[in-house]
């Protein structure tokens, strides 16, 4: 810790202190980055597949609901 450096040291600077802190600094905001990084890859992941299968979807409930008016109205054209 950086307590027992400063008693064991009598030698410890301001210069070191900031040095110091700044590689600690370095090492939270790398986790931070990572952890980031890795959430939104998952959730990016998650909404390429949720648009995928939305498309999907549409270009097939479209022909298919087209179709199925089709077959309806055209049936009914025949019965009468």
């Amino acid at each position: 810790s950086f307590l027992l450096v400063l008693d064991e040291s009598s030698e410890f600077s301001i210069k070191d202190f900031f040095a110091y802190w700044n590689n600690i600094n370095k090492f939270v905001k790398h986790i931070m980055f990572h952890a980031t990084l890795v959430t939104l890859s998952m959730n990016l992941s998650l909404e390429l597949t949720r648009a995928l299968v939305g498309g999907i979807g549409i270009v097939l409930t479209i022909p298919i609901s087209i179709y199925t008016a089709t077959y309806f109205i055209h049936k009914r054209s025949l019965s009468k």
